[in-house]
């Protein structure tokens, strides 16, 4: 029920403003006086009748220098007490002057001033708070002393300044003892070093003696500074010696200068560099500075003679005098300029001594040269990858090997740098092999050149990498040798740390040794590597083709360029061969596992891909001419066993049984037989005949008792330019090693394909308790980690470590079933300093892991509709995967039904399948099922697929190709034989499409998939959404439409919000403008998927008075005394509106009744009851206090009635029936009147 209360009046509405008085309102001010008083504080000072000592005014006594001191004026207080002091002069660690005796008063006194005499006086040393001291003698220099006088009489007291100056041997006074100056000398002189006075101007030697001199002077009377200067010197700035100064001193006094000199021996110690030669020394060798370092000095100058054995030298690391590594040694080691420093000791005052720079020339082979004995010259290692060529120009490539070679030139005498220039290059970016290149250095005037021949190799030789870090090893250098630190084998090259044997020197390929240097070959004759160039051996010629190969003599004249290099425990051998394009590389190292490996790669330099082949051979001899040769089993090599704990041992393979190298064959032939086979290649030139094969390890390989030699061959290979034919081993020579024992436990593990691979491990046989090192772990795939070890009580370790998934190569399983085998190695390595530092265990340590792929084969089951599914869940699973003695267990996921046989087409079915020894392992395998209507197909193909719907992001950006494998995988498409059930053999492919990478949302995409075993075909279509229809609808209480659905398509997989959707939010206002009430909403936020969404907003319909009059005005009428009546008033404010939005729908009545009868205004007492009335149709209803019934009505359909508009306007509506005389008085009149809306009963 709505009211509203209509106000009626007999004149027009007057909007009553009640203005308020606005008489004057005075504002009050209050003031809060704040009245300051001004306080005065008043001071008084008492003073007692006591005095302090008195001192002279015009003295401060703070600091020395620059301060106008008047130390000589008279002190003197007001009882007549007076003193003047004059400076005092005394020898350093003497005794100051006895205050007791007159006569050391006098010393400090020039006048004395007693006022009673009589009576004596105390004196006093002091500082000049008065407070007592001793005045010290034990330094040098001026210092200024009190002397507090007290006379007994009055016992008043003043302080009187003593300027002090203290003086040594070192000390002169000067000007009648007004100044003094002391200086720092040795024995009376004053020392100087060469680096004092070298490369100094006049000026600056002056100051250089004067800072050396260690020179303070000042003014005896006051302390002042006394400016002082190096008058001249006889100095001569290039060579040590006895030498003058004189110094200057001006003083000012009353305004006259007096001036003075006085002279101080020089003495500048240390020794004069020869300036006849200059000096050098090879790479790594001694430099020794002979007696008196006579190799270095000409002239010497000591404290007290300029004889060399009086002094001692020593070579130190800088010029600040730090020790050399080892003590008193010069460090050849670096090649270049390297500056020595002599440590120059006088013997009878150690104390002097200085470092003399001696610029030295470290010479080394391709790396450090002297130039027509004027000239060092420095570069680095003059090697070129081919990668850093390619595409350059000229001047490019100039640019690169100026930056890659570092050029520098000095002057051999004196170290000065010198500009050094590539003038000229032969380079270009086809360059190959070895180029000249000519540098310029410029000194002075003299221009001197120099021919450079710069390496280009294909990057391949430095291992894809720089070369930087490589150092040459020169002819005769001991640097071109690795060492095994265990047993003492030595591998290197020859005539660069190891003897060779060869009478012709030809410094190419390699020699080991034990460490008793017995090599393993005959008469320690070169191991000889004979290269095929399109199947016929490079190097013919000669009584024996042993004699022509690599190590060799026969193919010499072809190696005229060779570099010898060597970085950390590696050593690298290049030797090119211009006439047939070709580098040879040797590398060898020392492996972890304490083998030594040797590879020789053969570059191809020409533009012409050619066919490698390669030879290797060596007759035999380790302890004996006869030796039992046995192999590694797996053709992985050989070894031989010459005497008790010692052993031969080549290795062509890794653990993995990977070949090391390009080498396939092998063979130990009898030496003897070897000669009379013509060309003694035991595989024939052709590298047909396979040589020892896959032996049985520890098998022997001999056929015949006599001496042996060994063949290694390298079948021919197409080699294109910049690439290489590899002929690398492993090899064991020497002692054996006491390896530690390395175990996997167990050595077999299997596990599931999901599971950590966690592996334990023991180290055992370590040397020693508390012995630490690293254990390393090669992955399946070829990466490494590693971890500490620390060895127990036991001389034991017990480890762990952890084989991530991502280490395991992508292995497929051939027939599923059987695990997959993966091979992973241990190996750890001592690092305890001692003498098993760097020792390995075993070599060669592998264990395995299995991996099993928990699961089974489904096998698509085929069921007629409607029938009864009786089959267990085991009988659906073919060849489950389990670990070795374990048993399966199988169930259905859905126990209840585990085939809908309902519904005709396809589906999955779920099996549980558990390891019943491990019961948290379980899978779920997705068991194909079609489900058909006729007869059971018994022949062909099947093929399930499921629709797709799904984001379109998840084909984004997709190729073909991936979209179509995007459609089998999201399709679960699925294909089996009938026969067997199973998916084995049978090709899954798409073969038509309309699937785009950017889908629309509201279209539909086909995809047909076809399943293909041999000749059996079969394609299933299916539909492909990206989006899902949305529809919400707008109900009444009775749900019904209230207006027409939103219809829409949103993406699948995205966000929707309906509160933040304008199409919506403008219906929802829209109903609400119109009377209706939203009393439900739907979820408004939500994610789409892939199935139509339908929701509805829910609203309630409603009987309302929408509005209505604030008043109804008749306005001014004239006054009669007969009856009259007033229609038609003015509507003030709204039109009367009901609405009626309900569903079901009712009639409704509007209801009228009198609050108030019209009353007059002006009197109230005066009223005209029952005049107001409501014309309705032809009626006339007279308004009382009781409600009746003014308007009834029932919609036929929602929506508003205007009641203003529809009746009143055409004669119905309020009007004012006044009886005769109803008019008591005029004036204005006003009624009030409520109207009701309800329901009609």
């Amino acid at each position: 029920m709505a009211k509203i209360q209509i106000i009626a009046s007999m004149n027009r509405l007057l909007m009553k403003s009640s203005k308020k008085g606005d008489g004057n309102k005075m504002a009050k001010k209050s003031w809060l006086k704040v009245i300051f008083t001004l306080m005065g504080l008043i001071v008084v000072g008492i003073s007692n009748k006591k005095f302090d000592p008195i001192i002279a005014q015009t003295y401060q006594a703070n600091t020395i220098n620059n301060l106008a001191i008047r130390a000589l004026d008279p002190v003197k207080n007001d009882a007549g007490l007076q003193a003047t002091s004059k400076p005092l002069i005394l020898k350093k660690k003497a005794a100051f002057p006895d205050l007791n005796t007159e006569i050391d008063r006098n010393l400090l006194f020039s006048e004395l001033i007693i006022p009673t005499p009589q009576e004596g006086a105390l004196y006093e040393y002091v500082n000049s708070d008065s407070e007592k001291i001793s005045p010290s003698s034990a330094e040098t220099g001026f210092q200024l002393i009190y002397v507090k006088v007290t006379e007994n009489h009055g016992q008043t007291s003043i302080l009187v300044p003593i300027p002090v100056s203290i003086t040594d041997t070192d000390t002169t006074l000067l000007l009648n003892n007004r100044v003094a100056v002391q200086t720092s000398t040795t024995d009376g002189k004053i020392i100087m070093y060469p680096s004092d006075i070298q490369n100094k101007t006049t000026e600056q030697l002056q100051e250089s003696v004067k800072a050396s001199a260690k020179i303070k002077t000042w003014d005896t009377q006051t302390g002042e500074d006394i400016p002082l200067s190096v008058a001249s010197t006889t100095i001569n700035t290039n060579s040590i010696g006895l030498y003058k100064a004189i110094f200057e001193i001006t003083v000012e006094s009353g305004g006259e200068k007096q001036q003075t000199t006085f002279q101080k021996d020089v003495l500048v110690f240390g020794a004069n560099i020869k300036t006849t030669n200059y000096f050098t020394v090879a790479q790594n060798k001694e430099l020794t500075m002979g007696t008196n370092a006579t190799t270095f000095f000409s002239t010497y100058q000591t404290v007290s003679s300029t004889t060399a054995s009086d002094a001692t030298y020593e070579w130190v690391a800088d010029q600040a005098g730090n020790s050399t590594e080892p003590a008193n040694k010069y460090d050849s080691s670096n090649p270049g300029l390297k500056w020595g420093f002599i440590k120059m000791t006088d013997k009878t005052n150690p104390t002097v001594s200085t470092v003399i720079p001696i610029p030295i020339t470290v010479t080394a082979e391709n790396q450090v040269l002297i130039l027509s004995s004027k000239v060092g010259l420095g570069y680095s290692l003059p090697v070129l990858n081919v990668s850093e060529i390619k595409g350059k120009t000229p001047n490019q490539i100039t640019e690169i090997v100026t930056q890659k070679l570092a050029i520098n030139a000095w002057d051999l005498m004196t170290g000065e740098a010198i500009t050094a220039d590539v003038a000229n290059s032969t380079i270009d970016q086809n360059s190959r092999g070895t180029k000249d290149i000519t540098i310029t250095i410029r000194k002075l005037e003299e221009a001197l050149t120099y021919k450079l021949s710069i390496w280009i190799v294909p990057d391949e030789v430095f291992d894809n990498d720089s070369s930087e870090g490589w150092q040459d090893i020169p002819l005769n250098s001991t640097n071109g040798v690795i060492t095994n630190p265990i047993n003492g084998s030595k591998m290197g090259f020859p005539n660069r740390g190891l003897i060779d044997y060869i009478w012709n020197k030809t410094n190419t390929g390699f020699i080991i040794v034990d460490k008793n240097n017995q090599g393993y070959t005959a008469n320690n004759d070169r191991v000889v590597d004979l290269p095929y160039v399109n199947y016929r051996k490079l190097y013919q010629g000669g009584n024996s083709n042993i004699t022509n190969g690599l190590g060799a003599y026969g193919p010499e004249d072809n190696f005229k360029n060779k570099i010898y290099l060597r970085k950390g425990n590696s050593l690298k051998q290049i030797i090119y061969d211009e006439t047939n394009q070709i580098v040879y590389v040797y590398k060898l190292s020392l492996k972890r596992n304490l083998n030594f490996s040797v590879v020789l790669e053969m570059y191809n330099l020409s533009t012409e891909t050619k066919t490698f082949g390669m030879l290797e051979m060596a007759k035999t001899n380790y302890y004996s001419d006869i030796l039992s040769f046995y192999a590694l089993g797996n053709a992985r090599g050989f070894y031989s066993i010459p005497q008790k704990n010692y052993r031969l041992t080549f290795k062509f393979k890794d653990y993995m049984g990977n070949w090391l190298s390009d080498l396939r064959m092998f063979g130990t032939p009898a030496y003897r037989g070897m000669i009379t086979q013509n060309g003694y290649n035991t595989f024939g030139d052709n590298m047909k005949n396979i040589g020892v094969t896959n032996t049985e390890k520890g098998k022997s390989l001999n056929s015949y008792w006599e001496s042996k030699m060994y063949q290694l061959g390298a079948p021919h290979k197409q080699i294109a330019q910049d690439n290489s034919l590899k002929v690398g081993y492993e090899i064991f020579v020497g002692e054996d090693i006491p390896y530690m024992n390395i175990l996997a436990n167990p050595e077999i593990l299997d596990v599931y394909s999901d599971d950590e691979v966690i592996v334990d491990y023991k180290l055992s046989k370590i040397p020693s308790t508390n012995d630490h090192g690293t254990v390393y772990m090669t992955y399946p795939n070829g990466e490494e980690v590693k971890q500490p070890f620390v060895a127990n009580e036991l001389k034991e370790f017990n480890g762990v470590f952890t084989i991530p998934k991502s280490k395991l190569p992508d292995l497929q399983s051939n027939d599923g079933v059987s695990p997959l085998e993966y091979t992973a190695s241990l190996i750890a390595v001592s690092e305890t300093d001692g003498p098993m530092k760097s020792l390995s265990s075993q070599e060669d340590y592998t264990f395995k892991v299995r991996m099993y792929k928990f699961g089974g084969e489904p096998i698509a089951q085929i069921v007629k509709k409607d029938s009864v599914w009786s089959k267990t869940a085991d009988a659906l699973i073919k060849d489950p995967v389990v670990l070795p003695g374990h048993t399966p267990k199988f169930e259905y996921v859905n126990k209840e039904k585990p085939i809908d046989t309902s519904k005709v087409g396809f589906q999955y079915t779920d099996v549980r399948m558990t390891d019943e020894n491990d019961p948290t392992r379980t899978t779920i395998i997705k068991v194909p099922v079609m489900i058909v209507k006729g007869a059971i197909p018994t022949t062909g193909l099947l093929l399930g697929a499921y629709d797709i719907a799904t984001p379109k992001s998840e084909v984004a950006d997709l190729t073909d190709t991936e979209l179509n494998e995007f459609i089998l995988k999201k399709s679960e498409a699925v294909a089996w034989d009938v026969t067997t059930g199973l998916s084995k053999d049978v090709e899954l492919s798409v073969i038509e499409s309309s699937l785009v990478n950017d889908p629309e949302i509201s279209k539909t995409y086909i995809a047909k998939i076809q399943a293909k075993k041999g000749t059996l075909v079969t394609t299933a279509t299916i539909e492909i959404n990206f989006g899902a229809k949305l529809t919400v609808n707008f109900l009444d209480e009775n749900g019904n439409a209230l207006k027409a659905a939103y219809t829409g398509f949103e993406g699948i997989g995205e966000s929707v919000d309906l509160s933040k959707m304008t199409e919506i939010t403008d219906i929802l206002t829209k109903l609400k403008n119109d009377n209706y009430e939203l009393v439900k909403k739907p979820e408004e936020s939500f994610t789409m998927l892939k199935d139509d969404k339908s929701v509805a907003y829910q609203f309630n319909g409603a009987l309302t008075l929408l509005s209505a009059p604030s008043s109804l005005e008749f306005e001014t009428k004239k006054a009669t005394i007969d009856a009259v009546k007033f229609t038609d008033p003015k509507l003030i404010g709204k039109p009367l509106v009901v609405s009626d939005t309900r569903a079901d729908k009712l009639k409704w009545v509007l209801k009228a009744k009198i609050d108030q009868p019209l009353t007059s205004l002006e009197d109230e007492r005066v009223k005209m009851p029952n005049s107001v009335k409501y014309q309705y149709n032809e009626d006339e209803l007279t308004l009382t206090d009781e409600n009746v019934i003014i308007f009834e009505h029932l919609n036929t359909a929602s929506g508003n009635i205007d009641v203003t508009k529809e009746h009143w306007s055409r004669g119905d509506g309020f009007i004012l029936d006044l009886a005769p005389g109803a008019i008591k008085a005029l004036g204005k009149y006003q009624a009030k009147i409520t109207i009701t809306l309800e329901n009609a009963k």
